[in-house]
């Protein structure tokens, strides 16, 4: 394959150690014609969902009478999934379809518990979060870089899904770029979040 026409000296080639935020690691190798194989440990993998229609998780009221949701507010269904994984102990969210903003926002709930009840009607949709398929302690993925298009110049993106579809959604993209001082910075964003960055990592 050709060549990226950014020069012919392709300035990430190597193999590069990337710390995220988190404190998860991963080892990124990029070759001349622009292509990347990422080494990830487990801890980088988001969650998986799975969708149920005409279902909905009832308030789990504990005895003392304390409120069973975990929260409640307006999210569309991608920020309600990013919301549920930022929130300790969330399993599930509850979306009531009936309250929908022109923005596409639903009264969504954040649940604890999976236990679903099945309603008739297309009042409800529940997503529950999935056990992973076994990864064994890690994941290796591997795809091309494509420069990012009304991006910043020299900024290239790895497309997560199209490299490994059953472990990130739809619009989960990594954005790569190389500073001044040739520190390799790292961006995760969730283009159904608007390109929200959630998770950034620096190489060296």
């Amino acid at each position: 394959p050709p060549l990226l026409p950014e020069c012919s000296f392709w300035r990430f080639d190597g193999t590069w150690r990337v710390a995220f935020e988190d404190g998860s690691e991963a080892v990124y190798k990029f070759d001349p014609q622009g292509h990347v194989e990422a080494k990830m440990s487990e801890s980088l993998l988001p969650p998986v969902f799975k969708p149920y229609d005409n279902a909905y998780i009832p308030q789990n009221i504990p005895q003392d009478g304390a409120h069973g949701d975990l929260l409640s507010r307006w999210v569309t269904e991608a920020e309600g999934e990013q919301l549920c994984i930022e929130t300790t102990g969330c399993q599930a969210v509850s979306f009531d379809l009936t309250k929908r903003t022109d923005q596409g926002h639903y009264y969504a709930h954040l649940k604890s518990t999976t236990n679903m009840v099945t309603l008739p009607g297309k009042r409800w949709r529940t997503l529950i979060r999935q056990e992973r398929p076994p990864t064994y302690g890690g994941l290796t993925i591997a795809g091309p870089l494509k420069p990012q298009e009304g991006g910043a110049k020299g900024a290239f993106v790895l497309d997560l899904h199209l490299a490994a579809e059953k472990f990130f959604g739809e619009g989960t993209i990594e954005v790569i770029t190389m500073t001044g001082s040739r520190e390799l910075q790292i961006e995760r964003r969730l283009q159904q979040l608007g390109g929200q960055t959630v998770l950034k990592g620096t190489g060296v």
